[in-house]
């Protein structure tokens, strides 16, 4: 069978900014619970959402509506930090560029709707996209199947 269509990730796929994470994530929940290290964060947050990521990091009394608040000044951090200085992983944007008049071509991520538009943009890749899933397009992020099945159920 053809391809009909190219998905791709964009954490770790498209940018390399799971440092950039890290770090903000490390700054939020210092006054909540102390350092961690890297190992952790990669061990326990990898390819998790920021709420689900705050959830495993904080004391288990902590507030749902602190951990909204981290996950909005996360947000915020992030592009007004960080977003011009995220690299693009080694070859990928022009990959992009060279398919995308062969396929359709998505990205489904469980990142943010503001940090993937951001960030697509930046590269210069939002304009040749068929579609943009995000965290807030399914009931449930990564590793939860829900984020693909949106993006099957629109490519079909």
């Amino acid at each position: 069978m053809p391809w009909r269509a190219l998905v791709f990730d964009l954490n770790g796929v498209i940018v390399d900014d799971e440092p950039v994470h890290y770090r903000l994530m490390a700054e939020l929940v210092r006054p909540w619970r102390g350092p961690f290290d890297w190992d952790e964060y990669r061990r326990r947050c990898l390819g998790r959402s920021d709420r689900e990521a705050f959830r495993i990091l904080l004391p288990d009394e902590t507030p749902d509506a602190v951990v909204e608040a981290l996950c909005r000044e996360k947000v915020r951090r992030y592009l007004e930090d960080w977003l011009e200085r995220v690299p693009a992983c080694p070859g990928v944007v022009e990959f992009m560029h060279a398919v995308a008049e062969a396929y359709p071509l998505v990205v489904t991520t469980g990142a943010s709707r503001d940090e993937a538009e951001a960030l697509l943009a930046r590269l210069g890749v939002r304009g040749i996209l068929q579609d943009l899933v995000t965290r807030e397009d399914a009931p449930r992020g990564k590793p939860a199947p829900d984020l693909y099945r949106e993006t099957l159920r629109r490519l079909q």
